[in-house]
């Protein structure tokens, strides 16, 4: 992985903290073995400096976004 991209330069999402505190990490040392270990494995790639999907994006369709979520 390129040495600039740098997962520790946000703040870290609360389940990113809860996941590293129940696997003894740093929640820096776990988002940069999780970015590494998905740019090796081929699901995150580089193009102009930034990380990306290696999968095409398929656009959902908005009909479908108007199911009712189910209830508690």
């Amino acid at each position: 992985m390129p040495s600039s991209t740098s997962p520790s330069a946000c703040s870290p999402a609360p389940w990113l903290t809860d996941a590293a505190r129940l696997l003894d990490r740093t929640p820096e040392a776990l988002a940069t073995e999780l970015v590494a270990t998905m740019f090796r494995g081929g699901a995150l790639v580089l193009r102009d400096g930034c990380l990306h999907a290696a999968a095409d994006h398929t656009p959902v369709v908005a009909e479908s976004l108007g199911v009712p979520y189910p209830r508690a």
